[in-house]
C-alpha cells in the first residue's frame, strides 16, 4: 500500500484528498507546509508527494527544490489554485511529475497518482536492472542479428559519419 504526503496549508484540503486517497487503499500523511512535509520526507517510507504550490513558511516549489538538493526521488504531483503555464514548466523543471489545477477531481488525483507510481516503479527496476547486468552501456544478446549490429557499430564506430539505426 503507497504512502502519499498531502502537503497543503488548507486543513479541509489535506482531509478531503486524504479521505478519498484511503478509501483507494493508500496510505495518506499530511503536512501544513514544506518544513513539516521536509521533516516527514526525511524519515523517509513515503511513495508519493500531492503538494500545493501557495503556503506559509515554505511554498511548494521552494519544497521541490529542497527535495531535488536532499536528493529525495520521490514523485511529485503539485496542486495549485493559482495556476500558469510558468509556474507549471518552473513546477516540471523542478522534478514535479504532473501540475494540477484546484479544485481537482479525487479521479484526476488517483489517474496521476497511480501513473507517477508506476513510472517511478519502472525507472527504480530499470535501474536496479542496469546494476545487475553490470552492463549498462554494452547491447546484450547473442541473436544472429544481435552478433551483426555489433559488428556493423564496431566499423562505423570510427567514422564521423552519422548512422542511423533502424531495428
Amino acid at each position: 500500500m503507497p504512502t502519499v504526503l498531502i502537503v497543503d496549508d488548507e486543513k479541509n484540503i489535506r482531509a478531503t484528498l486524504a479521505r478519498g486517497l484511503r478509501l483507494e487503499g493508500y496510505r495518506a500523511e499530511e503536512a501544513g507546509n514544506g518544513l513539516e512535509a521536509l521533516k516527514i520526507l526525511d524519515e523517509g517510507g513515503v511513495d508519493l508527494v500531492l503538494l500545493d504550490v501557495q503556503m506559509p513558511e515554505m511554498d511548494g516549489l521552494a519544497l521541490l527544490s529542497a527535495m531535488r538538493e536532499r536528493g529525495l526521488t520521490v514523485p511529485a504531483i503539485v496542486l495549485t489554485a493559482h495556476g500558469s503555464i510558468e509556474r507549471a514548466v518552473q513546477a516540471v523543471k523542478l522534478g514535479a511529475y504532473d501540475f494540477i489545477e484546484k479544485p481537482p477531481s479525487i479521479e484526476r488525483i488517483l489517474l496521476a497518482a497511480g501513473n507517477a507510481l508506476d513510472r517511478d516503479r519502472l525507472i527504480r527496476e530499470n535501474r536496479r536492472l542496469i546494476e545487475e547486468t553490470g552492463r549498462a552501456d554494452e547491447i546484450l544478446g547473442n541473436a544472429e542479428a544481435t552478433r551483426t549490429l555489433r559488428q556493423t557499430l564496431a566499423r562505423v564506430a570510427a567514422s564521423e559519419a552519422p548512422v542511423l539505426l533502424l531495428g
